[in-house]
């Protein structure tokens, strides 16, 4: 134990009174080392700021009733009629037995004139309301009862229609009084909708339990084409459409962030490597005189080379810490750029960083070390 507390010591001391070479090794491994930990780190983050954009966008497939053509992202709704609704009570109880289902927005749709025009009313459930707000860019708040709304941001756009203002239809031949509390831009067909209680609008057009369509979330992307089978196999009357350019973009966009990693990894490895070889193979030669002397105080060549690994242990480490802790700061500022959430602590990330950093560090070392055997004590004592 003394012998190796006496071995860092002097170990620590070279590295000292070669501060240049010293730091010149440090750095190169510490962002070796940092890069590696953001690519292991940052697709993780990737995937979750995609499926937050994603079901920003909206969903990734969506179900209606065969008999109608009901849709978002600007497709047309039809005629809404008895034929045109979902059974929303047996869908629920199907949905809750699939993992794969990760969230579902039933929503009921009607339309009505205002101002000569139509106007699209959708019936969200208050469930539905609390997610979108996580994804949604909302001016003022969610509705809390049945006589608030939440308008689209184009629709409002269209009738100039602000926050805390109360409008008046006539629905069904019913009339509905709302107040706008909020004004939401959701990147989807909702931009063009009044939405409002679900429970609501329902009693308005008398179709409790029912659903218009349904927006679902299914996760992994790879499963939706499963699930599209075994969907259909148990409701024959409903259609399935996925948004498979959704889904594709979504894939595509995460393999590229990866891709991208990948190869800036790769390449400061190799010139990480090719700078520790040439500084290895430098310091070897300027201390040709201290390898000598070692020699012929009677160290072999292995406890020679031993020191020597020694030494890069000691710069790797530091490297590596220092490379793991600016990592992270990395990935957690380029997620809260680019996506607006927080990377999950990633455990395995830290070791896979140290080991970069050691093996990197050993790897490009070896090779300039085996100058250590070609020298001879007896030149350097002739001097």
């Amino acid at each position: 134990m003394e012998r190796v507390k006496w071995l860092l010591k002097i170990a620590l001391k070279s590295l000292i009174r070669r501060k240049s070479r010293t730091i010149l090794v440090v750095v190169s491994l510490t962002l070796a080392s940092a890069l590696a930990t953001v690519f292991f780190s940052f697709p993780a983050g990737a995937r979750l700021g995609l499926g937050k954009e994603m079901k920003a966008y909206g969903a990734n497939v969506i179900i209606s009733p065969l008999a109608q053509e009901a849709g978002s992202a600007g497709l047309s709704l039809g005629q809404v009629s008895d034929s045109s609704f979902l059974d929303a009570r047996k869908l629920k109880k199907y949905f809750q037995k699939r993992s794969e289902v990760k969230e579902a927005s039933f929503q009921l749709l009607a339309k009505a004139y205002y101002q000569e025009q139509i106007l699209t009313f959708v019936g969200l459930e208050k469930k539905s309301f609390q997610n979108a707000s996580r994804f949604w860019r909302i001016k003022g708040r969610l509705p809390l009862n049945e006589e608030e709304a939440l308008a689209g941001s184009q629709v409002a756009k269209k009738f100039r229609w602000k926050t805390g203002q109360r409008l008046s239809f006539e629905l069904e031949k019913k009339k509905l009084s709302v107040k706008i509390t909020g004004i939401a831009e959701s990147g989807g067909f909702e931009d063009n909708a009044l939405m409002l209680n679900q429970e609501s609008l329902s009693s308005l057009i008398g179709m409790k339990d029912k659903a218009s369509q349904v927006l679902l979330r299914v996760e992994p992307a790879a499963k939706i084409g499963h699930f599209e089978k075994k969907l259909i196999e148990n409701f024959p009357e409903l259609k399935v459409r996925t948004l498979q350019q959704v889904v594709k973009r979504e894939e595509n966009i995460v393999s590229k962030v990866e891709k991208l990693l990948f190869l800036a990894t790769v390449f400061v490895l190799v010139a990480t490597s090719i700078s520790i070889a040439n500084t290895t193979s430098t310091t070897v030669v300027e201390r040709w005189r201290e390898i000598g002397l070692l020699k012929a105080l009677g160290s072999s060549n292995w406890f020679v080379l031993g020191f020597f690994l020694l030494e890069a242990s000691v710069s790797a480490f530091l490297a590596a810490l220092v490379g793991f802790l600016l990592g992270w700061v990395l990935t957690e500022f380029f997620a809260l750029s680019v996506f607006s959430i927080l990377v999950p602590f990633v455990w395995w990330s830290m070791p896979a960083s140290f080991f970069i950093s050691f093996l990197i560090n050993f790897a490009s070392s070896i090779w300039p070390l085996r100058l250590i055997f070609q020298i001879e004590p007896a030149l350097v004592l002739k001097g």
